[in-house]
């Protein structure tokens, strides 16, 4: 999938609101306190 297909498919709605949930957390915690399973830390190259 393209990100142009992606922007053409909305999420479900159930997927929208846990990526808004984990935003939330992220935001109100930080990126750092916020750990598995909604953030991991990658070491190396990504892609």
């Amino acid at each position: 999938m393209t990100p142009s297909t992606w922007r053409s498919r909305p999420f479900p709605e159930d997927m929208r609101a846990r990526l808004v949930r984990i935003a939330k957390l992220i935001e109100e915690k930080g990126l750092e306190r916020v750990g598995e399973p909604h953030v991991k830390h990658l070491e190396g190259r990504l892609w």
